[in-house]
Order: C-alpha cells, then sequence, then structure tokens
C-alpha cells in the first residue's frame, strides 16, 4: 500500500517533472533523447548479458570507476550499463567510459512503475548494483520481483541521514527486505544501515571503494603542463567542489594570502557547473583577474590570480597541479565531499567541519594528521602556513597517501560479492 501511494504521488509529480526537464534541456542544451531514457525508453541492449551499475553523480562515478574497469576485464562478454540521476555524472561517466565498446551510459529513469518495469525489461540486467545511497521503492520492488539480485555497493550512511529515515522506518524495513546484499564502507555504516531493518546475513563490511582508484599518470602529466600554464614557480592552492557561500570566503581569503605571497594563484572549482558564470562575476566583483580554463590562452599573467575550473572530468588535473587541497561542501553545511583524491596525490588537505557525509575517510586522516578543519578566520592563515613551507606540507601529504594505502582492499572484495551473486542466479 505504501509503494502504491508513493508511486501515485510520481506519477502526479511527473508532468512537473517534465517540465523542469524540458526547460533544463533548452538552458543546457540536453538532448531530446535523454528525456525518454528518464520514460525508460532505453535502448535495448544487445543479447550479451547485462551488469547494471547506477552511480547517481559525479563522486559515485569516480568510486565506481575501477569496479567498472574490473567488471569489463572480469566479464568480457557482458554489456557493463552506467545509468546516472545528474547531467555533471553523466558527462563524468562519458568521459571515462565512452571508449569502451562494452560500455553503454544512459540517464535512469524516473522511479515510476511503468518506466522502471520498461527499463528493466530492455535491459534485462544479471545483477543491479547501487552506489552508495539510492534508496528507489519501486527499482528495488521490480528488482524483487524480476529476480535480479541488488547489491548497495560502497554503501554509506551517515549518522544524520540515519535520523530522518527511522522517522520512516516502516518504509525503510520494507526496502531493506529487497536488497540481496549491502556493501558497507565501514562498521558504523554497518550498524546504522542495520538499524533499519536489513537482515543481518546479507551485510558486508568491505571497505571504501575510493582508497582503491588507481593514479592515473596521464593525471600527473596533465596537472604539471597547467602547473608551467600558471606559473612553475608561483604557489597553487585549489579550492575543490565549492558550493553558494563558500566563495566569498574563499576569494576573501586568497586576497588575505596574496597579502603575504603576492603571486599566489587560487584554482576555484565550483561544484556545479551551472554556477560557473556565477563564480566568475563573483571573483570579478571582488577585484580579482580571472582566467578560465576554457579560455583559449590559459597562461597566467603576473596580475592574474585567479584559475577557475569550469570543466567536468578535470578535478584531478587540478588537483595535481596544486601545493594545497580546499575541499569544499564543508564551510557550508553540504557535509563535504571527497577528501580521498587530494590525499592520493599527496596533497595537504584543507576542510571546513561539515563533515556528516564522510566521517569514516574524515577520521582516517584526521587520525593520521593529514587533515586540518579550518573556518573562515584560519583559513588563510593555514594556507599561508602550507605555502611558505614546502617540507611542512610534503610531510603531511605523504602521511595522508599512508594512510590511505593501509586500506586497500575493498575492489577486490567487492568483485568477490558481485561473483557470487551472479554465479548463484546461475545455479
Amino acid at each position: 500500500m505504501i509503494r502504491l501511494l508513493y508511486s501515485l504521488l510520481t506519477y502526479l509529480l511527473l508532468p512537473v517533472v517534465l517540465l523542469r526537464f524540458a526547460y533544463r534541456s533548452r538552458r543546457y542544451q540536453l538532448c531530446w533523447k535523454h528525456g525518454l531514457q528518464r520514460l525508460g525508453y532505453i535502448q535495448r541492449v544487445k543479447q550479451n548479458p547485462c551488469l547494471w551499475v547506477h552511480a547517481v553523480s559525479v563522486g559515485e562515478t569516480i568510486a565506481a570507476q575501477a569496479l567498472i574497469n574490473s567488471l569489463c576485464q572480469y566479464y568480457p562478454d557482458h554489456t557493463i550499463f552506467i545509468t546516472h540521476m545528474t547531467s555533471s555524472g553523466f558527462e563524468h561517466s562519458k568521459h571515462l567510459f565512452s571508449k569502451l565498446d562494452q560500455v553503454s551510459i544512459a540517464y535512469v529513469p524516473y522511479d515510476t512503475p511503468g518506466a522502471m518495469k520498461r527499463f528493466l525489461r530492455r535491459i534485462h540486467p544479471r545483477i543491479a548494483i547501487m552506489m552508495e545511497t539510492e534508496w528507489w521503492p519501486n527499482c528495488f520492488h521490480y528488482c524483487s520481483k524480476f529476480h535480479i539480485p541488488l547489491l548497495i555497493a560502497n554503501g554509506r550512511l551517515s549518522a544524520r541521514s540515519q535520523r530522518r529515515y527511522s522517522h520512516i522506518s516502516w518504509i525503510t524495513r520494507h526496502l531493506m527486505q529487497q536488497v540481496t546484499c549491502y556493501a558497507a564502507q565501514s562498521e558504523a555504516d554497518a550498524q546504522r544501515v542495520l538499524a533499519l531493518g536489513l537482515p543481518p546475513d546479507r551485510m558486508n563490511i568491505v571497505g571504501n571503494l575510493k582508497i582503491d582508484v588507481n593514479i592515473d599518470e596521464q593525471w600527473k602529466i596533465d596537472g604539471d603542463k597547467l602547473r608551467q600554464q600558471l606559473g612553475k614557480h608561483r604557489p597553487v592552492w585549489v579550492a575543490a567542489s565549492t558550493h553558494a557561500g563558500e566563495e566569498t570566503i574563499l576569494l576573501a581569503a586568497h586576497h588575505r594570502v596574496c597579502r603575504v605571497l603576492p603571486n599566489a594563484v587560487l584554482i576555484l572549482v565550483p561544484r556545479h557547473p551551472n554556477r560557473f558564470n556565477v563564480v566568475a562575476e563573483l571573483a570579478q566583483h571582488s577585484g580579482l583577474n580571472i582566467v578560465r580554463r576554457t579560455d583559449q590562452k590559459t597562461t597566467l599573467h603576473d596580475n592574474q590570480s585567479l584559475f577557475l575550473g569550469n570543466t567536468l572530468g578535470e578535478m584531478m588535473i587540478f588537483y595535481a597541479a596544486a601545493d594545497v587541497a580546499f575541499v569544499g561542501g564543508s564551510l557550508v553545511p553540504i557535509g563535504g565531499h571527497n577528501l580521498l583524491e587530494p590525499a592520493r596525490l599527496k596533497l595537504p588537505i584543507l576542510s571546513g567541519s561539515h563533515l556528516h557525509n564522510f566521517m569514516a575517510i574524515s577520521q582516517l586522516l584526521l587520525d593520521a594528521q593529514a587533515l586540518t578543519i579550518v573556518d573562515e578566520e584560519s583559513l588563510a592563515e593555514q594556507v599561508i602556513q602550507w605555502l611558505k613551507y614546502p617540507e611542512e606540507r610534503k610531510q603531511v601529504g605523504a602521511r595522508a597517501e599512508r594512510a590511505l594505502h593501509a586500506h586497500h582492499g575493498a575492489l577486490e572484495r567487492h568483485l568477490a560479492l558481485i561473483k557470487s551473486l551472479v554465479t548463484n542466479l546461475q545455479e
């Protein structure tokens, strides 16, 4: 009954959602066929079997990267069908996987009964792999009805999210009964999910897939090229995945940094593409001369100290070009973003205090003395400290990389679970 009421509500809201999609399609030049994909009209998968991986946005796509590459190797006769909820996730996936003939990429359908049934019947997945925290009643229901094993991969659940879900425990308990296997990042994540009703025999604690993402040497090569354009001998710090309310703080901090280090450069990378122009205007109004990544000539002159990362899929290049990293979504109550990317490149990391979406990873780095929590007042001071003293920042960055190395192995454990589910299905 609850799912039927939910389905009725999604159908009632569907016209509004489709109008919004039409508006965004015109504004951001989205292809009309993406709207059909949202309704489950997916191009039918060829005769070879299919493995479905759903990664809602960029962060989940990064987490799934090593897993998807491994699935291509372990199941060469399968289509790896990847879906996304956001345009940024979709574009990042195209950047990573479009050259692989084995991979198909699409938008996930809206969670209505018709769209989800149509989608599943067209791709016929042997397994559904949901990255991190994707819980959709009709998706779960029809995976169960069509006997498709459902794996929650790299699963995480913050204490705040658990409290919210506990208010609708009669719904989450039913959802958890439809999960075939849950692969949690940590013991804390596992306990929160179990409290919401997941049967204990379906829980596995396997670690964080993002820790196992390999360093692509091309990132370092491209990062070095960018550093040459920014000025090889200029100190550079990056502010990544920033949100509204943070850029003003970061721009003010950069002014303070430049008073001490006049040739310092800030690489500023907003989280969402639709804010690139807004942030550019903020920077100009603050009195900073900016260069955009998309400018034909990206070399900075001496009077230019702000580089706007207004592209998708290049975050690791921006990190590789920097000396110090600030990770956004943390000075405002968003919950933080991926701290592992700068850690893998041995950068000292700064963050605000709002880290409730990444408690396990942030605690790991804090324990290793590789992460420093800052606020509006202390941000510039810490950036200056690390930019002025390279040996100190190198020691901090090395501690970050060592902390991650000690926790490798999540990829192999995920692959073992997938193999077990697919094998059991064959039997």
